[in-house]
């Protein structure tokens, strides 16, 4: 059974999430490009940042626990504990302004993925029926060396096709990546299509992959979660009971629990991988932007933003007890 054992305000909305390896302390990005690093578990603000121009989209850290890695407008930055230093910038491109959707790194820490969009720095479009085509816009997947930052496969895409979010299995063998158009799974460390999900094409936030490496499960926009079996990506299990669409998802550390957050406000938790609902909690007033679970399992961390839908609402990080 959930239950709220804390939350902590914060100033700006925030956009994404990431807990250290050791447990030792939580980093949140917002979309004003801010970073914050906050104690474990009390939730205290040690330090913040400014991680990128306008906003920091994603993060991680490494399985080491040695950087903080974040993306968002300008590329990839990386950031060296303990003092946050900035270090390297990943996937800057002279004459082109960069995005950062989504990443991940490998657990071996050798190479680095991300998903996002490129356009070039051009003057303002003499007419407004000037397309993205046309000005050179494209989505991309990119994978480089972790962390020299050296491009190994670049996969593209047009405007309309965008990937919006990426994750690797832990074994490092493969990747996930999600769009409108359904999961796609890549071979590494050469990131060739293996396989597109086509199940049912209902377009996705989030993907997250068990601990174990056994499935990867699919926060939908029709709010399901529908969970595959790796390596082969066979549909195993489709979960109902959200009333609005999925926004995160994420495994326990001994792959047993999948917790799901929705536009419903609620976090609904799973017994895997029977697929059995074991809990449904109010995230009221906030919509689950990410979930996390600390190394010990004991935790569920939630941040979220109220999306305009509760009238002088805060944006907020809860805790959970599991």
């Amino acid at each position: 059974m959930l239950k709220l054992v804390g939350s902590t305000d914060l100033e700006y909305p925030g956009a994404c999430m990431a807990l250290a390896p050791d447990g030792s302390m939580l980093a949140t990005g917002n979309l004003r490009g801010q970073v914050s690093i906050w104690s474990f578990p009390e939730l205290r603000l040690a330090t913040s940042f400014q991680g990128h121009s306008e906003g920091t989209t994603c993060m991680a850290f490494t399985p080491r626990g040695d950087y903080l890695v974040g993306g968002g407008s300008g590329g990839v930055r990386l950031w060296r504990r303990p003092g946050w230093e900035l270090t390297r910038e990943i996937g800057r491109f002279d004459g082109r302004t960069v995005g950062v959707f989504s990443l991940c790194i490998t657990r071996d820490q050798h190479y680095l993925c991300a998903v996002g969009h490129d356009e070039p720095v051009l003057p303002p479009p003499k007419k407004e029926s000037s397309s993205d085509a046309a000005r050179g816009s494209f989505r991309y997947l990119r994978l480089w060396t972790f962390p020299s930052g050296e491009l190994v496969k670049e996969v593209v895409r047009g405007w309309t096709s965008p990937f919006d979010c990426i994750v690797a299995s832990p074994n490092g063998s493969m990747l996930a990546t999600a769009d409108d158009s359904g999961v796609a799974l890549w071979s590494m460390p050469d990131a060739n299509h293996i396989k597109t999900l086509h199940d049912i094409q209902r377009g996705y936030y989030c993907l997250a992959i068990s601990p174990d490496g056994r499935l990867l499960a699919c926060a939908s926009k029709d709010g399901h979660v529908l969970v595959y079996t790796l390596p082969d990506g066979n549909l195993f299990v489709t979960l109902s009971g959200h009333k609005g669409a999925v926004m995160s998802v994420a495994f326990s550390p001994d792959s047993k629990l999948l917790a799901s957050g929705a536009y419903d406000m609620s976090i609904r938790t799973w017994l895997m991988p029977e697929g059995k609902e074991l809990d449904c909690k109010p995230s009221y007033p906030i919509v689950s932007k990410d979930l996390a679970f600390s190394s010990d399992g004991r935790l569920l961390f939630c941040m979220g933003s109220t999306a305009g839908m509760v009238e002088g609402a805060t944006p907020q990080i809860q805790v959970y007890q599991v």
